[in-house]
């Protein structure tokens, strides 16, 4: 028995140093290799990934469903919608109980707010021609900074020292804030669209820029009182009075930091926007789960 037990250690022996010398393949070798393989690919630097991992930046970089549908949810809309509803239904009830038309053109601002979106959603038509795609795309921008202006009408509140100023300041307030929510919805959309066919860098550049064009529309239409569809109308007259607005900024300090401010405004405001729209996004997919 003891010969025996020696033989089969003996073999047992040979086998390993067989393996161990490289002569013949096995499981270990494989395993060892994958091991080696996993290890060196957690070694490599993936950037995508960590940019994706970082709270703030994770949304930047967002290539999910939120960048690639083409479609819009309806209950952003029919959020939307009941605001807008109820921003004009506190106008007529105003209007009855004072018998005052003071917020007319709180309604008629929240209207032109509405077009953007309208020009969003049919830029992104799939059956469209690049050509009128690009036609869309520059109403859109031309009438987006409607959306944020509804916020420089609180100039019409006061006197302050009135009690009833606080209940103006609130309907304002309400017009302004369904505004932006609308003007960002159709952002959105413009921001969805560059990115499926640029990347989701792009769509951002986008956003960067019409934070910029918005925060100057503002500017342009309450400085200067120009109106949206005075570029197509009045082309000339328009790009003249711009040339020297744009002479006299630099040395216009208050201009320049309203103009700073509101973009930093939109941009940071967007942002939220679209981290609570991701967040809902994946807690919908989560309970799809």
């Amino acid at each position: 028995m003891d010969a025996a037990r020696g033989e089969r250690a003996g073999g047992t022996g040979a086998g390993v140093g067989r393996v161990m010398g490289g002569s013949m393949p096995s499981l270990n070798d494989s395993t060892s290799a994958n091991a080696t393989e996993d290890a060196m690919s957690c070694l490599r630097f993936d950037w995508r990934q960590r940019i994706r991992s970082l709270p703030a930046l994770g949304c930047l970089a967002a290539t999910d469903r939120t960048m690639n549908e083409n479609e819009i949810h309806p209950r952003p809309l029919v959020a939307v919608a009941v605001a807008s509803l109820t921003c004009v239904l506190l106008v007529v009830v105003a209007f009855l109980l004072t018998g005052r038309r003071a917020g007319g053109f709180l309604v008629w601002n929240l209207f032109l707010a509405w077009l953007p979106l309208g020009f969003a959603l049919l830029a992104e038509r799939p059956d469209l021609r690049r050509r009128d795609r690009w036609g869309w795309a520059v109403l859109w921008v031309l009438f987006f900074p409607n959306a944020p202006y509804i916020f420089t009408d609180m100039i019409h509140v006061g006197p302050w020292r009135d009690p009833q100023v606080w209940v103006e300041l609130g309907i304002v307030l309400l017009f302004a804030m369904t505004g932006l929510v609308v003007g960002f919805l159709s952002l959105h959309r413009m921001q969805s669209l560059v990115g499926r066919h640029y990347g989701p860098w792009a769509g951002w550049g986008v956003v960067a820029a019409s934070c910029v064009m918005g925060a100057a529309g503002v500017a342009i239409g309450r400085f200067l009182r120009w109106n949206s569809w005075d570029a197509l109308l009045r082309p000339l007259q328009l790009i003249k009075d711009l040339l020297r607005w744009m002479a006299r900024l630099p040395a216009d300090h208050h201009t320049a930091i309203f103009l700073g401010l509101f973009t930093v405004f939109l941009f940071l405001s967007y942002l939220m926007f679209h981290s609570m729209a991701a967040l809902g996004e994946s807690q919908s997919r989560t309970k799809g789960k």
